[in-house]
């Protein structure tokens, strides 16, 4: 299959690239643990508080489809780690973030929100 010029520009800004394996699979199956000092947090206590909750309904997720693996909650091919600085980040699959409680922060939580928007994106 022959594709234009113009598609293929698209195709390259987007990263993808023109000849995939189909027996592959574009995004990580199998994704390692990240590098680095994360907290243990209890899955009923995160369950009961509503910022939880409420990023759970963004993900269009519910309580029955999260686990935790390790130190991580896991659903949706997403593992969420905690740590203690005041800062949030994505990448290949692993969110990392305050705890919830500490989340409380409208800055931390905007830019959660900020960040949790192109990912939902993403996962439709």
């Amino acid at each position: 299959m022959s594709i234009s010029a113009k598609q293929f520009s698209y195709l390259t800004e987007m990263g993808i690239d023109l000849w995939q394996r189909k027996d592959q699979p574009t995004t990580p199956s199998n994704q390692a643990k990240p590098q680095g000092d994360y907290l243990t947090v209890s899955l009923n206590e995160l369950a009961e508080q509503q910022l939880f909750q409420d990023i759970m309904l963004a993900f269009n997720t519910n309580l029955a489809d999260v686990t935790q693996k390790d130190k991580a909650i896991v659903f949706n091919d997403i593992h969420w780690y905690f740590h203690d600085q005041a800062t949030v980040s994505y990448s290949d699959g692993v969110l990392i973030t305050p705890k919830v409680k500490q989340l409380s922060n409208s800055d931390i939580k905007k830019a959660l929100w900020q960040l949790i928007h192109p990912i939902n994106m993403e996962a439709q």
